[in-house]
């Protein structure tokens, strides 16, 4: 019965997605902050130390805190990018 089976849009409408609503903060003192290691998180405080330190983060930990700094703060990623980009070795 594969001809009863609901074939799906081609084109996705993605105006609707929630996601791409994001209302983004603008916070220059948090995205400072997160960029010295100065959050009072632990984890992420070490990890943009590290970077900074090293020019160099582990994966899991670049994800936690680009999770933390998408998610918890609501800054962009494209912010913390280019804020994270500078001390990058590679």
């Amino acid at each position: 019965m594969v001809h009863a089976v609901p074939v799906p849009p081609a084109r996705t409408n993605f105006e609707t997605w929630s996601v791409l609503k994001q209302v983004w903060r603008e916070d220059a003192a948090m995205l400072a902050a997160w960029q010295s290691g100065a959050t009072g998180f632990p984890l992420v405080d070490a990890g943009m130390r590290q970077l900074w330190a090293t020019g160099w983060m582990q994966q899991s930990v670049r994800m936690v805190c680009a999770a933390f700094l998408t998610e918890y703060l609501s800054i962009s990623w494209v912010r913390g990018r280019s804020a994270a980009h500078l001390p990058l070795a590679s």
